[in-house]
């Protein structure tokens, strides 16, 4: 039986599907052709290949701390999305360099459809606290608050048109500037300063952000969320969480306008379509993007998001060197079956961009229903953190002088190899593959800097693991004409040189942190409204 496509398979099915073919030649009586086909009849006959965004190391990190926190909190799911939001080292704004969904599956293997769905695309929940980095996106540029305006929290509770919004114990505030109602995720400021800004507005601004409807990323199912604005109540709820459903492709989408200088973005999974002999026939086209806040603005949003790290309630994020901007947000979930909130089932989430002070990727993590823990800042932050972590490595981006202890999974340490090789520059490695069409000796260089040597070779790049080159195919000195693809195998300078890529990657990251702030915040509201958390 044939099998139905599904996912890129189905949305690309018209470049992959190969074409039956006829053609006349002449024959002897035993109807054997007595003329060879010419490579262009050959050639025709055969489908395409589709080209994924995916990186194999940030991939291969997020799918597998995103495995390890839903085992560890005996949670129902897990997604994580990671998006670049700039064109930098190679990667295009927009490409989907991650897409990890637990529980997954073996496509080799049947399977029921409430496995095989996308979350990421196809799932729309409520993220709580999260969506307060849009209000405040929204608010900053209508000049409707700024950071150092003083809001008063009201000790922690109030009563916004007949119902009540509760922060923490451990966060109750009275009056305090607007960055500490947001780096401390009160609910209570919050709903305070969108009382300034009409539902319909509200809803029309979340519109824009691109919640609501489609991103129109190229993965067939996509969910469009919802937007329940349309009483001063429901504004209310939308401050804090409630009220509007969206996708992690959606967060991660709004995310990347914000690390764009309020410029869209629009996510792709495919980078490029290439025939049976390798030459590119199509590519996305992402547009120039259009502009929905302010550059200043989208700075703005970006200092109130780091403080949450370097201060509130996502200090788990921290990576020694790096800056990041995240947010926090844990929800209690809808149950449609009676119909009410549960107030002991949770999905806890986290957003953030790196690096601060020139975002490269966004990344959106949420766990549903964790057992152990409840807080986005201590169940989705460490998976984020990782992720994050591999990502710059990757990308390029190093480290800035810091007194945290060395990360030992990741000190490059590469002197062990490089006094095995002669001493070359990266000018010289580069040359040798553009020039030579030779595969170049890696051995011991970062990933910034393979990406570099390689940057003009005419194969495709595939990273597996962390660290420095411990391994490479093909091999140095080999002929790159008759290779596609060229599989680098990263690891620690320690490691036993690998000639073949391995598919197992250590843990992107074991940082020595600082001990975390008390976590996030927790909101009751009038009976029809859950308690909420961040």
């Amino acid at each position: 039986r044939q099998r139905r496509p599904r996912g890129i398979e189905l949305k690309y099915d018209s470049y992959l599907r190969g074409n039956m073919q006829r053609f006349q030649t002449l024959s002897s009586a035993s109807r054997q052709s007595m003329e060879p086909v010419t490579n262009e009849q050959y050639y025709s006959a055969f489908g395409n290949d589709v080209v994924l965004t995916l990186d194999s190391a940030i991939q291969s990190v997020a799918e597998k701390e995103l495995a390890r926190v839903v085992k560890e909190q005996m949670a129902s799911a897990g997604v994580l999305v990671a998006m670049a939001c700039a064109d930098a080292a190679g990667y295009k704004r927009g490409e989907v360099l991650a897409m990890a969904v637990v529980p997954t599956f073996d496509a080799n293997q049947s399977a029921p459809d409430f496995l095989r769905r996308n979350r990421a695309v196809t799932d729309a929940i409520e993220t709580g606290s999260v969506m307060k980095t849009f209000l405040a996106a929204i608010l900053l540029d209508n000049d409707l608050v700024s950071p150092e305006e003083i809001i008063d929290c009201q000790g922690g509770v109030a009563y916004f048109n007949s119902r009540r919004v509760k922060d923490t114990d451990d966060h109750v505030m009275r009056e305090v500037p607007f960055a500490d109602v947001f780096k401390f995720s009160s609910n209570v400021g919050c709903v305070t300063v969108a009382q300034r800004i009409a539902p319909a507005d509200y809803a029309d601004w979340l519109l824009r952000l691109g919640f609501g409807r489609p991103t129109g990323i190229d993965f067939p199912g996509e969910a469009p969320g919802a937007i329940n604005i349309n009483y001063p109540s429901d504004r209310d709820r939308a401050a804090f969480g409630y009220s509007v459903s969206v996708t992690a492709i959606q967060v991660a989408t709004a995310l990347s306008l914000i690390g764009n200088e309020g410029v869209t973005v629009k996510p792709h999974l495919v980078r490029e379509v290439r025939d049976v002999q390798g030459k590119t026939i199509w590519r996305p086209e992402p547009g120039a993007g259009r502009r929905v806040i302010k550059s200043v603005t989208a700075k703005k949003v970006l200092d109130l998001m780091e403080g949450v790290i370097t201060e509130g309630t996502g200090k788990k994020a921290q990576i020694p060197g790096y800056r990041l901007a995240g947010k926090t947000g844990t929800v209690n979930k809808y149950n449609p079956l009676s119909g009410t909130y549960d107030s002991r089932a949770y999905i806890s989430s986290f957003a953030c961009l790196a690096p601060r002070e020139a975002p490269r990727i966004a990344i959106y993590c949420y766990v549903d229903e964790p057992k152990k823990d409840k807080y986005g800042g201590a169940v989705a932050a460490p998976v984020a953190r990782e992720v994050a972590y591999v990502a710059m490595r990757v990308m390029g981006v190093m480290p800035a002088p810091t007194n945290q202890p060395p990360d030992k999974d990741f000190e490059l340490i590469v002197e062990p190899i490089r006094t095995e090789r002669r001493t070359v520059t990266l000018a010289d490695l580069a040359t040798r593959a553009r020039r030579d069409g030779r595969m170049p000796d890696l051995r011991g260089l970062t990933m910034a800097e393979t990406i570099t040597a390689l940057a003009s070779a005419p194969v495709e790049l595939d990273f597996r693991g962390s660290g420095i080159v411990i391994g490479q195919n093909p091999a140095p000195d080999q002929p790159l004409a008759s290779a596609r693809k060229a599989v680098i195998t990263f690891g620690k300078a320690g490691d036993p040189p690998l000639e073949q890529p391995s598919d197992s990657i250590p843990r992107a990251a074991k940082l020595a942190l600082p001990p975390p702030a008390p976590d996030d915040d927790a909101t009751t509201t009038a009976p029809l409204t859950p308690s909420t958390e961040d």
